[in-house]
């Protein structure tokens, strides 16, 4: 998979219960070192090398010693925030990446939408698993975000499951139906990588920039985060995972967003 232009293998986490925010600065670069060597374990012999860029934490759990870590270590982008639910100090209204200063790397929002009344979170483990949406909901949801963000000039950035679509033969078919909606409507699908440079050289008149000085995040301010507990709540430990996982190498390239840029 890594041997493909169009693939991107990116850092997720060690273990299915991590929780970086909570942990000490040595230890989350120790645990964010040992992600970085296994993703560039994953390469053919003699084959092209993986050199990670990019970085997606466990439950979302992160704090600033993750940020100033992930910038050592020469990551370029963040995806562990959700567009106007979790989001970095000044940057609540954000749909496209955005640089989280001063550690120069890229928070990538994961698009969220209002759904029946609540807002939503565009990632289908999320859907089926705490909102309890069917696969037709699922679809609804994808092409009204989709339509919403058209008309803002917005990507959507949205998290395919393989132990959710890649399993559930419904939320499979949503998915194909997505991409068929989203490719009549002339959509390029890109990487995340991808999505951070086209934010990057967007206009400058386009781009609001936050102010300079650097934000503190509270090392408890995911205590009181709903989405956050929402998020811990629908981890991948429940019992069908691991049985699911059980047969599969123990050690896996996360699941990352699928950026979706409409032209």
């Amino acid at each position: 998979m890594g041997e493909s232009p169009r693939r991107e293998l990116a850092m997720g986490s060690t273990t299915i219960d991590e929780k970086l925010g909570s942990m000490s600065s040595s230890k989350q670069r120790e645990q964010l070192e040992r992600m970085k060597r296994y993703v560039k374990a994953c390469h053919v012999c003699g084959g092209k090398r993986i050199e990670p860029k990019g970085f997606r934490p466990q439950s979302l759990s992160q704090s600033n010693a993750t940020y100033q870590a992930l910038a050592d270590m020469g990551i370029v982008y963040d995806a562990g925030f959700i567009a106007g639910l979790l989001y970095y100090p000044g940057h609540e209204s954000d749909a496209w990446p955005y640089l989280i200063e001063p550690y120069n790397i890229y928070a990538v929002p994961i698009s969220s939408y209002n759904f029946s009344g609540e807002p939503a979170i565009l990632s289908d483990r999320y859907a089926k698993e705490r909102r309890g949406l069917n696969s037709s909901q699922w679809y609804e949801l994808l092409i009204g975000k989709f339509d919403e963000s058209s008309d803002n000039d917005e990507p959507i950035v949205v998290v395919f499951d393989n132990l959710i679509s890649g399993v559930d033969t419904g939320y499979f078919e949503a998915f194909e139906r997505f991409i068929d909606y989203a490719s009549a409507r002339n959509a390029t699908f890109v990487t995340t990588m991808e999505l951070v440079n086209i934010s990057a050289e967007r206009p400058l008149a386009e781009i609001i920039h936050s102010p300079s000085n650097k934000s503190i995040i509270s090392s408890d301010a995911h205590k009181n985060c709903t989405i956050c507990e929402t998020l811990e709540s629908i981890s991948i430990e429940d019992v069908k995972d691991k049985q699911r996982a059980s047969n599969a190498s123990s050690i896996k390239p996360t699941a990352m967003p699928k950026a979706v840029m409409i032209e």
